[in-house]
């Protein structure tokens, strides 16, 4: 198990043996970081992004959901958001596994702080899916934040992490990373 050496200012794998066989390999920060979590907040907007929504939309056979499920399971609950009102995000989270879903929201910082009290969680508790300039107050906030790979400058800049996939690949990798510290690192 290797660990932060503050004097060299450098952050160090952790690596443990799963009780599968597989070598299991994380950042201290993402522990850190991640182990708190009990809320993920994404930003639905983004899963549009794709060249091949039409594909994405109407092929079951895509492996859809697991990780989602496997957050649902470690207690941490996944809310998506989006400005639109659009049957095709809909239809995505659905699929994704996400249970809650809201269109039309206006004022991100204002849904954060409601979601916030309904949930009774605090930021520390907080992973946030970031697409755009408008989730910069709640990137800011989270305390732990992803950024798909296509976002704007401004929000990777902001976010705590940046995901090598866009749209709900994104969500897939963040949703995974997530799960590990969860399963690993209780």
């Amino acid at each position: 198990m290797l660990f932060y050496d503050l004097e060299l200012k450098m952050v160090f794998d952790f690596a443990l043996q799963s009780d599968k066989g597989m070598l299991v390999r994380l950042r201290t920060d993402l522990i850190k970081r991640l182990t708190p979590i009990k809320l993920l907040l994404i930003n639905a907007d983004g899963f549009l992004t794709e060249n091949l929504i039409s594909f994405y939309l109407n092929n079951p056979g895509i492996k859809n959901g697991y990780h989602i499920n496997n957050l649902k399971r470690l207690g941490v609950d996944s809310i998506a958001y989006s400005m639109k009102n659009s049957n095709e995000i809909s239809s995505i989270t659905d699929r994704l596994g996400i249970d809650f879903f809201h269109q039309g929201i206006s004022q991100t910082v204002d849904f954060y702080s409601d979601i916030k009290k309904e949930r009774s969680v605090l930021n520390e508790n907080v992973a946030c899916f970031g697409w755009d300039n408008s989730d910069i107050e709640l990137i800011k906030s989270a305390n732990f934040s992803f950024a798909p790979a296509n976002a704007p400058l401004e929000v990777k800049a902001d976010s705590y992490y940046v995901t090598y996939n866009t749209g709900e690949d994104a969500v897939r990798e963040g949703a995974h990373l997530i799960s590990r510290v969860k399963t690993y690192f209780k």
